[in-house]
């Protein structure tokens, strides 16, 4: 699979999407049973799906959309809208109704009378209330109603809504049966946990959390069926290692798939060669990760990271000043709880209050300390030989060695790598 199709599912067309979607399943039933169950003669349920970067939010979103254009039963009065996680120009209440208006006039064909129409209402002291009412009342007319599948809903969009928008939003979706909203979040939306905040407990949360053991055999058994059969693994016998794949990515989807392209068909044994492709690869994927932190918990990331075995609370604060004196170590254990809550670490339980925290993807630990490790050529060799003590046996290094040496005296190997691996 092409890296635009790893970070873009939608460019993938929809009877590839459909046919590759294996994991999540249980979610998908889930939600579309509520979707096929319910005619929206009352306003209905509304769901936020939560999981870092790289879960399979945007796969399912899709998944769900395709799966109502093509229920002929549903098809004929509900209309799914796919909104990605780039939707930048939807940052007002107004700004959303005008998408969903434009959107109306490609599915009716309409040459743009519908969006058109809302000229009428500029400067008018009640602009979004007007084309919020003329959106329903277009929905109507046609004997339609809307179901809108939002990517990156908290930061694309709720979190860019004023106050009085944000209360305006929840009494339209409390009393309206004409939209529902199904978004994404790759972070806590922090406005459905605060107590003071319009968005609390509204919506129901489904977490994705990383794939178990056996959702990853299943993941890498259907990634199989694209591969050509000389390059095909034999999966009973790999089971151990494909086990150990499922630790070191957290059961992150995304990066599963990165690592089993590269690493899983490494056939001259370059590990470290190999290694750097996955790491350019997943480079998209962690960047993202670090750059939604906030500054605060990017440090104690940071720490963490370059620590790499389970690290205490008191221990974090130790290492990260401000203004010439260490934070408190109060401070780090907020931040780590809402660092625990988004994925990023977990929690190592202890006898004593001071418990242990760990990057939850063991691959993005290893990646951070390749990219920003101190010492760059000696990290690198000390985080490669980790690795590979994770990812192999003993005989299996010791073919890696062999044929390493093979290619050293044919020339077919790199003087950079043949020096690292030596």
């Amino acid at each position: 699979m092409a890296n635009t199709t790893l970070y873009n599912p939608a460019s993938l067309n929809k009877e590839d999407l459909i046919s590759s979607f294996v994991v999540r399943t249980k979610t998908f039933e889930k939600i579309y049973k509520d979707i096929k169950g319910s005619d929206m003669h009352y306003p209905e349920k509304h769901y936020i799906i939560q999981g870092q970067r790289g879960m399979g939010k945007t796969t399912l979103l899709l998944r769900l959309k395709y799966e109502v254009e093509k229920d002929d039963k549903l098809n004929k009065w509900l209309i799914p809208v796919f909104f990605n996680e780039e939707t930048y120009d939807v940052n007002s209440l107004a700004g959303l109704w005008e998408k969903l208006l434009k959107y109306l006039d490609e599915y009716f064909e309409t040459n743009g009378k519908y969006y058109d129409y809302t000229e009428q209402f500029i400067d008018a002291a009640d602009y979004e209330k007007k084309c919020f009412e003329y959106f329903i009342e277009i929905l109507r007319q046609n004997k339609r109603k809307l179901v809108l599948f939002f990517d990156n809903f908290g930061e694309l969009f709720l979190d860019n809504l004023r106050d009085k928008e944000k209360r305006r939003l929840r009494e339209i979706l409390m009393d309206c049966n004409d939209v529902r909203i199904i978004g994404a979040s790759a972070v806590v939306i922090n406005d459905l946990h605060d107590y003071s905040q319009p968005f609390y407990e509204f919506f129901q949360i489904i977490r994705l959390e990383g794939l178990t053991k056996d959702e990853t055999f299943e993941l890498i058994g259907k990634l199989q069926e694209s591969c050509e059969e000389d390059r095909k693994i034999d999966l009973k016998r790999s089971k151990a290692k494909i086990e150990t794949l499922s630790i070191l990515t957290g059961g992150v989807v995304r990066t599963i798939m990165m690592l089993y392209q590269v690493l899983l068909d490494d056939a001259d044994g370059s590990a470290l060669e190999d290694l750097e492709k996955v790491l350019d690869k997943a480079t998209p994927l962690y960047k993202h990760r670090i750059e939604d932190l906030p500054l605060q918990q990017r440090r104690i990331v940071d720490v963490i990271a370059k620590k790499w075995d389970a690290v205490s609370a008191k221990e974090i604060a130790h290492e990260i000043r401000e203004d010439g004196k260490n934070i408190a170590t109060k401070l780090v254990s907020a931040q780590l709880n809402q660092l625990e809550k988004n994925n990023i670490v977990e929690k190592k339980e202890t006898n004593t209050k001071n418990h242990l925290y760990q990057l939850r993807e063991r691959f993005f630990n290893i990646w951070y300390l390749m990219r920003y490790g101190r010492k760059k050529d000696k990290c690198k060799v000390q985080w490669l030989v980790q690795f590979l003590e994770i990812w192999c046996d003993k005989d299996e290094l010791n073919k890696r060695a062999s044929k390493h040496l093979e290619l050293i005296k044919e020339g077919k190997i790199s003087e950079k790598y043949a020096l690292h691996m030596t």
